[in-house]
C-alpha cells in the first residue's frame, strides 16, 4: 500500500489528478465499451488529468486494456490488480469511474469521490454509492448501453468543484448525489432539466413507505425539502399533485363501494357480485407503481397472501384489509396535499424576496 501511495503521488504532481477507469463488469450489459472507454481517457487527457486503466489479472482485461489504449491519442496508464490489491489502489484515486458495484463499495469505504454509472440490468438506486462527495448517473431511457462522455465529463466538473447549489447539465441521463439523513440516504436530483413529476414521486414514495410501516424517523422534512427545491417546470409539478390526488379520489371511492358490498355479502353470500366487480376495480389500480397506487399494491399482496379459512373469517379479514387500505390512501392524501401546500408557500416566499430585491 505504501508503494502505491507513493507512486501514485509522484504521478499527481507530475502530471496532475488521477482518475480511475474500470472498464470490465461480470454483468455484460453494465460495463462500458471500448469506444467509449478510449474517449474518456481522451478527454481526460485534453483537461490534464491523468486516465488510469484498472483491469483484473486476466488474459481477456488484458487484450481490452490493449485494445483501448491503442484507440487512443495518449495512452492511458494500465494498472493490473487482483481483488485484494484493489482496494489500496482506489485509496489513492482522486476520482473513480465505474459501472461496477463491487469496486464502487470500495471507493465508498476510503471515501473515494467516484462517478457510479448504472447501465443494463443495474438496479436504480438500490445498491448506488453512499458517498456524499460521489455521483450516480442514470440513462434516462434505461434501454441505453451508454451515456454520453460530455455527461460524465460534466459530472466530473462537479465533483472537482462542489456545490450544493451547482446542477450538471446533460444530454441523456439523470444525476443524482447521495444525501445522508438519520437512517436513511436519499439521492437528490443534480440534473438542471430534472424530471419534476419523477423526482416528487420518487421522494414521496419513500415518505408514504415509512408511514405506512410505521417507522419512527421518516425523514419527510428533509426529504420534502429536496424533493420541492429547485422545481424546473411548475406545471409539470403541479400536474403530478393533480394526477395522485384525483388517483387517490378515485380509489378511496372504489374502496368505500367495496366496504358497503362486503356488509351486504356478509347478510346474504348470494350477493357477492358488487363486492367482486368493486374489488377487480380496486386490483386494476396495481397496473402501476406510484405514489397514487402504493396502497392499493399493499392491498393486493395481503389479499393474496390470505389463507382460506371459513367464509365468516375471510370477510372480517377483508373488511379489516379494506379498512387499512383507507387508511393508507388518507395517508398518501394528506401527505401530497401538505407537500403541494409547502410548494405553494415555497413559491410565494421566492416572488416577495425578489420583489423586495429590486
Amino acid at each position: 500500500e505504501e508503494t502505491v501511495s507513493r507512486n501514485f503521488s509522484k504521478i499527481r504532481e507530475s502530471q496532475g489528478k488521477i482518475v480511475g477507469l474500470q472498464v470490465h463488469c461480470s454483468v455484460q450489459d453494465k460495463g462500458f465499451s471500448d469506444e467509449f472507454s478510449a474517449e474518456i481517457c481522451d478527454q481526460l487527457s485534453v483537461k490534464s488529468l491523468v486516465p488510469v486503466l484498472l483491469i483484473a489479472p486476466t488474459e481477456f482485461e488484458r487484450s481490452r486494456a490493449k485494445n483501448i489504449a491503442d484507440n487512443c491519442l495518449t495512452r492511458p496508464i494500465i494498472i493490473e490488480c487482483d481483488f485484494t490489491a484493489l482496494s489500496s489502489v482506489v485509496k489513492n484515486l482522486d476520482v473513480l469511474i465505474t459501472p461496477d458495484t463491487v469496486t464502487k463499495h470500495f471507493a465508498d469505504a476510503w471515501q473515494t469521490p467516484c462517478i457510479e454509472i448504472s447501465l443494463g440490468s443495474s438496479p436504480t438506486f438500490k445498491q448506488a454509492t453512499l458517498n456524499p462527495k460521489s455521483l450516480l448517473l442514470i440513462p434516462a431511457d434505461r434501454t441505453l448501453k451508454s451515456v454520453d462522455v460530455s455527461d460524465v465529463l460534466n459530472a466530473l466538473n462537479l465533483i472537482f468543484n462542489p456545490n450544493v447549489n451547482s446542477y450538471v447539465e446533460t444530454s441523456a441521463c439523470n444525476v443524482y448525489s447521495p444525501v445522508k439523513l438519520n437512517m436513511q440516504t436519499v439521492y437528490q436530483s443534480r440534473t438542471t432539466k430534472r424530471n419534476d413529476k419523477l423526482e416528487l414521486d420518487r421522494h414521496a414514495s419513500a415518505v408514504l413507505l415509512n408511514k405506512i410501516a410505521n417507522v419512527n424517523e421518516t425523514n419527510e422534512a428533509e426529504i420534502r425539502s429536496i424533493a420541492l427545491r429547485d422545481i424546473y417546470d411548475n406545471k409539470r409539478a403541479k400536474q403530478w399533485f393533480n394526477d395522485v390526488e384525483t388517483n387517490v379520489t378515485a380509489q378511496t371511492r372504489d374502496v368505500l363501494h367495496a366496504i358497503r358490498s362486503l356488509l351486504h355479502m356478509k347478510e346474504n353470500p348470494k350477493k357477492s357480485n358488487a363486492f367482486v366487480e368493486s374489488l377487480d376495480r380496486l386490483l386494476a389500480f396495481t397496473d402501476q407503481l406510484n405514489t397514487a397506487t402504493i396502497s392499493a399494491v399493499i392491498f393486493r399482496s395481503k389479499l393474496e397472501s390470505l389463507p382460506p379459512t371459513t367464509f365468516a373469517e375471510n370477510t372480517r379479514s377483508l373488511e379489516a384489509l379494506l379498512f387499512e387500505y383507507k387508511a393508507n390512501l388518507q395517508s398518501c392524501l394528506n401527505l401530497v396535499q401538505s407537500w403541494e401546500v409547502e410548494l405553494n408557500n415555497t413559491r410565494v416566499e421566492n416572488r416577495v424576496q425578489r420583489q423586495q430585491s429590486v
